[in-house]
């Protein structure tokens, strides 16, 4: 199987598949972060430092842009998610401070 579209960013790539399942046509995207390791040889990885964000954002919105207006069907799934209300972001007020949330230590 051969990707459809690929999208860039040093090293961060979002590449689009096409997929057939029951006679639909949906698109499904992967993703990944190449770099090389301290012996120079090439590694994959789909854990992103924070100044890895944007470029990020930016291949996953190409490649989200380029699956929505190149599927010629929508599947089921495609239509569940697209009915399903998304939650408002919460902002706080100008008097209050929001920190970040500790994350739980894993070994």
């Amino acid at each position: 199987m051969n990707p459809e579209q690929k999208y860039s960013a040093s090293g961060i790539t979002a590449t689009v598949w096409t997929n057939s399942k029951d006679g639909k046509t949906f698109h499904t995207v992967s993703f990944d972060k190449r770099y090389k390791d301290k012996e120079g040889n090439w590694k994959s990885t789909n854990s992103l430092h924070v100044s890895d964000l944007p470029k990020a954002i930016m291949v996953l919105g190409k490649a989200f842009e380029y699956a929505a207006l190149k599927s010629p069907n929508t599947s089921s799934h495609e239509e569940e998610r697209r009915t399903t209300s998304v939650p408002q972001p919460v902002h706080a007020s100008l008097n209050q401070s929001v920190s970040p949330q500790p994350m739980p230590m894993t070994a």
